[in-house]
């Protein structure tokens, strides 16, 4: 990893996702011990290893009470740098339900990262037969989620939450926000939470990755979605790193696009998330 990764790209800091171990449980001892090795082993094994590196706190989600101990726990480790939960579970993750492990995230300074996996059945299409169905639904699913975080008023109820969409695309999210301000327009008696625009919560709350980030035929075509979107402050780069579909920092961005853009996703956007210091320490 630091050979094929981080000098080989001359990576400052990279931040580390674990999922193993976060998808299901049927006993919430066991999940709050799984989650809390897992921490352990990063801090030891990798955190450790190498000063670039940076963790994220994985939790037993579906036991919020013990989630919530966790982030405590960890919290005083200022290497890592968010809390980690799936992108699918046993409810949507807009539900009052997981509402106190983004309220301990958000009091500790924590963004909330969601990464794909969990219970993924794609909201009722059944789950995938072919891997195609999976990859490329990822991002469907997602769609849904941050609809279910918007609509259930949690932005407005923990306005300190900042969330990262992670492996999920990125073209989707202007067509989502036209649709989501669209149709709040219509039925903005249901939601009463809901004193902005749908799209004004996502500007403040949420960000984007770039792994896997679409790839059309004309280059441009993704420049104009990321602008309809406004994500150029809200796009980090990310590798997927050691996966088959690793995006090389050197060439994932496309040619076309502006150095400003460019330094924004490769380092800016994350250096203000994170309140990671411009100046890396060598050791």
């Amino acid at each position: 990893m630091r050979a094929q990764l981080l000098d080989e790209y001359d990576v400052d800091y990279a931040v580390l996702e674990v999922l193993s171990g976060q998808d299901c449980y049927d006993h919430p001892d066991f999940a709050a011990e799984w989650n809390s090795a897992v921490n352990e082993w990063q801090a030891q094994e990798w955190l450790s290893f190498d000063s670039r590196l940076r963790g994220t706190i994985a939790v037993a989600h579906e036991y919020p009470d013990l989630a919530v101990a966790e982030i405590e726990r960890r919290s005083g480790d200022e290497r890592f740098v968010a809390v980690l939960l799936p992108a699918s579970a046993a409810e949507q993750l807009g539900s009052r339900k997981y509402w106190p492990i983004y309220e301990a995230a958000a009091a500790f300074g924590r963004p909330v990262a969601f990464h794909t996996g969990g219970y993924v059945d794609h909201r009722g299409a059944g789950y995938p037969s072919f891997y195609l169905d999976y990859h490329v639904g990822n991002g469907i699913v997602m769609q849904s989620q941050l609809t279910s975080m918007v609509a259930g008023g949690m932005f407005e109820a923990i306005p300190g939450l900042r969330v990262v969409l992670t492996e999920c695309g990125v073209a989707w999210a202007a067509a989502l926000l036209w649709s989501l301000d669209a149709a709040w327009e219509l039925v903005r008696d249901d939601h009463p939470r809901l004193e902005r625009r749908p799209s004004e919560y996502v500007r403040d709350h949420v960000w984007f990755t770039t792994q896997p980030i679409e790839e059309p035929d004309d280059p441009q075509h993704l420049i104009h979605a990321i602008e309809q979107a406004r994500l150029g402050d809200r796009l980090l780069f990310a590798t997927d790193y050691p996966h088959w579909d690793f995006d090389s920092p050197s060439q994932a961005l496309p040619r076309a696009m502006g150095e400003p853009l460019r330094r924004a996703i490769r380092c800016e956007n994350a250096l203000a998330l994170y309140g990671l210091p411009r100046e890396r320490v060598v050791e």
